[in-house]
């Protein structure tokens, strides 16, 4: 059945007068609205019960979910050439446009850090579409721009998702998006602004985290995405997974790491701790607010011993080849758990488990959830973050 709105809709405005705004009230004749087509043959089964009706759900616009659908492209132009007009008969649109430019017209600066021998601040003069990222020996001092997302593309539609240093400051990955996609091209460069050539494309709802050796990330993707990478994409994605890039690879030789094999919702995201000793695992069904931890020890890879003659140091470097066997911490969905830090075997994490402001959590590697223990417990009036 379709239907139509009432043919007047309220739509209100606000004049200006010297103690303040007094409400007007404005109509849009909505009789001339497009009626979108219904589309009754697209059926949802659940259960796989056919016979009762209560779980087959109608979706008849189910083809609009497509943003780039040449029906559902001529719909918005429909839909458009209705509203834009009346949005700009406003006597007050321009007023309104000039007053929140010059609210969001201000300067602005971010917390300062330091990656190995630099300091990094992001900056907005006001009005950038992106920030900059300045580099400097000093804090205090401006330094030189390290990163502008800003020049990236002529429409500035190419963005910063994501960045990630390595410990010792000398190197940078960082996550680029297109014109508002949820995909990202892993790219990497040196502290001293020289661009490398690895490249990865397809990461999707991932982090960046690098090795304690430097010699390679883990990143999250879809394994079977051939895709577009930007814009818009209305395909369902399955079976999202952990990887492993090498330094000095292609990406088609990146290594799966962890997958998992029981339901194609999971989303699966990997965290190097800070000392490079374990490859942290989150594991969480789409959006719900819980998810379950898994931890490996690296120290656990059959890493190979080179030396470099002319420090005269033996490093040891991290090698992966092939899918790893991570350890439960938590492996059911009825809570939130967060890595914080480890002492040795001892894991600290933050969760909500019986705890609804949550609390902090330890447990030793070696005897598991037996060995649970509150390090901070629960606070009713303050939440833990």
């Amino acid at each position: 059945m379709s239907f139509r709105a009432s043919p007047q809709l309220a739509s209100t405005t606000f004049a200006k007068y010297p103690h303040g705004f007094r409400m007007c009230s404005t109509a849009i004749d909505c009789s001339t609205y497009p009626c979108a087509r219904k589309d009754d043959t697209v059926v949802d089964e659940y259960h796989g019960l056919k016979s009762i009706d209560i779980l087959q759900i109608s979706d008849p616009y189910r083809y609009m979910e497509n943003p780039d659908g040449e029906e559902t492209k001529a719909f918005v132009d429909q839909l458009n050439s209705i509203s834009t007009p009346f949005i700009e008969k406003s006597e007050h649109r321009e007023e309104c446009r000039k007053r929140l430019t010059e609210l969001w017209n201000y300067e602005k600066f971010t917390v300062t850090s330091k990656r190995g021998a630099h300091y990094y601040y992001k900056h907005n003069t006001g009005l950038q579409n992106q920030y900059v990222t300045y580099q400097t020996d000093a804090v205090g001092t401006k330094g030189k721009v390290f990163f502008d997302p800003n020049t990236l593309s002529e429409d500035g539609t190419t963005f910063l998702r994501a960045g990630s240093f390595t410990k010792d400051g000398t190197l940078y990955a960082y996550g680029l998006s297109e014109k508002g996609s949820d995909w990202m091209t892993i790219q990497f460069k040196t502290s001293s602004g020289e661009d490398l050539p690895d490249k990865i494309p397809g990461a999707k709802f991932s982090g960046i985290s690098w090795t304690g050796d430097k010699t390679g990330v883990f990143y999250s993707k879809y394994p079977q995405h051939k895709g577009a990478t930007e814009g818009t994409s209305a395909e369902k994605h399955e079976w999202h997974s952990l990887y492993y890039h090498k330094m000095g690879t292609k990406a088609e030789e990146d290594v799966l790491v962890y997958k998992r094999t029981d339901n194609p919702d999971m989303m699966v995201d990997g965290e190097v701790t800070d000392d490079g000793r374990f490859l942290i695992i989150s594991v969480a069904r789409g959006c719900d607010p819980f998810n379950m931890l898994y931890y490996y020890d690296l120290k656990a890879v059959d890493n190979k011993v080179i030396r470099n003659v002319q420090d005269e140091i033996f490093n040891r470097l991290l090698q992966i080849t092939g899918p790893i066997e991570a350890v439960p911490l938590f492996d059911t969905l009825e809570a939130k758990y967060e890595y914080i830090d480890h002492d040795g075997d001892r894991m600290i994490i933050r969760t909500n488990k019986g705890a609804p402001m949550f609390k902090i959590v330890t447990m030793s590697l070696k005897d598991g959830a037996a060995s649970l223990v509150d390090l901070i417990p629960e606070n009713t009036k303050v939440q833990y973050k």
